[in-house]
């Protein structure tokens, strides 16, 4: 039997990562985030459930706390198809 769903709303918190705020996004995901300092300096993001992997993390993405102080990232766009800022 198939059903139909939809996604429950959560709110979450984000930064966004603007290639000079890394303090800013070091203290919000903390060791989560590994600062590669190349040329130009990139962001490398560890997602939890991939073991040692890691992601660039692109100037204009953002990354997402969700309940259970998860994070992930989404690039600009996907993010602002998924979350509407609220005050």
């Amino acid at each position: 039997m198939t059903i139909r769903a939809i996604r429950k709303p959560i709110m979450v918190e984000a930064i966004q990562w603007t290639g000079g705020n890394w303090i800013n996004v070091l203290a919000f995901a903390g060791a989560k985030i590994n600062w590669h300092t190349k040329q130009p300096p990139v962001l490398a993001f560890s997602e939890p459930a991939s073991g040692t992997h890691q992601m660039p993390l692109p100037v204009g993405s953002w990354l997402i706390r969700q309940p259970g102080d998860f994070i992930t990232a989404y690039d600009n766009e996907t993010f602002k198809a998924l979350y509407q800022e609220i005050d």
